[in-house]
């Protein structure tokens, strides 16, 4: 079921990407996105959404049809469409940030580029610079995100790192049995930002295992190892899956004693200080490295980084709806904090300025709070109506003063403009930050893991 919609999904992004392509008009290319991320977050069997027994905010009478259609034969009809227009390579260039789909149909057409790797030797040999509409500086930004690309293959950011080794542990305990002993390691089991390498330590027979493993879609053969850094005979399968993704499976048939268990959750440099010197990590039990350990071979702080306690959380801010680009309905996002017993919520969508999210005009501004007003009665949960402001290039945020003076709090957040200089994004942020009206400053860094670097 997770594989047929993970399926769906891509092809309803690769049909949004297709139509931005031909030119297709943006609201048509927003819905098939804004599809595409409620599907990916619904739990909902795929029959139901087609039938509309489920409903679900962003799935319109439309997209269950290409729901429909995808159940029947596997493809969504506009796909196949739209791809006869567009020529061969294209969707795989526009992969490189910051090449948009007009670049990129050009770039196909007078270059005769269809890879990401020929797109790299055209810029070595200088080619691109040479198109009408390029030049040298574009070139270098090309051929830079390119270099980027290559260097962030196969790395995964934790999310989709817990998900995939989630999804290993299932595939392999089909195999196994339910009973089968798994512990998730190494960056997944530290919880480090990004993750380069799957592993996951198993308790049992060396060779049940190793015939399970064979069972998962590997690109080429495993290698093999003998580890034991401390009191427990560690054996290492090693090997690449068809996706790009590096996997490190460790199986001892006694359970690990704990100083092995504390060398499996470290990277390569922490495992090699864990053996030189063991004593300084006598204190740390398991439970401490398994959660936000310091990354990058730094030891473990014992009061840092604990994993919080259910119930602790009391409630969340900066939460999008439908009114931009969230793909939940103010009511939905409520109720569904109401059943984690979160004591409160913060609803902030998107500025005006933010019209690529969908960002409120003062009128939707007053029509959200008449929403909020209306809903406070019917819930228990306390309800704050704010906004994820953008914060302008001088600083200024989004609205003029009597707007902004009537939320409950304003996230301040930079969408734009990232390339100023660091004086210049300082006294941007400076000056947002000395707004009174400002109460929390938003991802603060720009950037987006694996993606972009931070501004300034």
């Amino acid at each position: 079921m997770a594989k047929e919609k993970d399926a769906l999904v891509a092809q309803l992004e690769e049909v949004a990407h297709l139509m931005e392509l031909t030119g297709e008009n943006d609201f048509k290319v927003r819905a098939f996105r804004k599809g595409a991320d409620a599907l990916r977050a619904s739990d909902a069997p795929l029959e139901d959404i087609a039938n509309g027994k489920t409903k679900i905010a962003g799935i319109g009478e439309g997209l269950k049809g290409a729901v429909r259609e995808f159940l029947e034969s596997g493809e969504v009809a506009a796909r196949a469409e739209l791809s006869a227009k567009v020529p061969p390579g294209v969707l795989e260039l526009i992969k490189v940030p910051g090449l948009g789909p007009k670049k990129a149909m050009l770039i196909q057409k007078e270059l005769g580029v269809n890879s990401i790797g020929e797109l790299e030797y055209a810029c070595r040999e200088n080619r691109l610079a040479q198109l009408k509409g390029f030049g040298q500086a574009i070139q270098d930004k090309v051929l830079k995100a390119i270099v980027e690309m290559n260097a962030n293959a196969g790395k995964l950011r934790l999310d989709e790192a817990l998900e995939k080794a989630a999804a290993i542990e299932s595939a392999l305990k089909k195999q196994l049995g339910k009973g089968a002993e798994v512990r998730h390691v190494g960056g997944v089991g530290r919880h480090a930002e990004i993750v380069e390498r799957l592993e996951l330590y198993f308790t049992g027979k060396v060779d049940k295992v190793a015939s399970a493993v064979t069972a998962l879609d590997w690109d080429g053969g495993l290698s093999e190892a003998q580890e034991k850094p401390f009191g427990t005979q560690l054996a290492g399968l090693s090997g690449t899956l068809r996706d790009g993704v590096a996997v490190t499976l460790w199986v001892s048939e006694a359970r690990a004693d704990e100083a092995t268990l504390r060398w499996l959750c470290a990277d390569q440099a922490m495992r090699d200080e864990v053996e030189a010197k063991p004593a300084d990590f006598a204190d740390y039990e398991v439970s401490w490295i398994e959660t936000e350990w310091f990354d990058a071979g730094r030891k473990p702080a014992k009061d840092a980084y604990r994993r919080t306690e259910d119930g602790a959380v009391k409630g969340v801010f900066h939460c999008h709806t439908n009114y931009s680009d969230g793909a939940a309905t103010l009511e939905e996002m409520v109720r569904a904090a109401e059943e984690k017993g979160y004591e409160y919520i913060g609803i902030s969508d998107h500025s005006q300025t933010a019209f690529y999210a969908q960002g409120l005009p003062p009128e939707k501004i007053r029509e959200q709070r008449e929403l909020i007003k209306n809903l406070q009665r019917k819930v228990s949960i306390k309800i704050f109506h704010g906004v994820e402001s953008d914060i302008l290039q001088d600083g200024a945020l989004d609205y003029d003063e009597d707007i902004l003076a009537g939320f409950d709090f304003i996230v301040g957040s930079i969408h734009s403009r990232f390339k100023m200089d660091e004086g210049a994004m300082t006294a941007r942020v400076c000056n947002a930050l000395k707004n009174p009206h400002i109460t929390m400053w938003g991802h603060p860094t720009g950037r987006l893991l694996l993606g972009r670097k931070g501004y300034g």
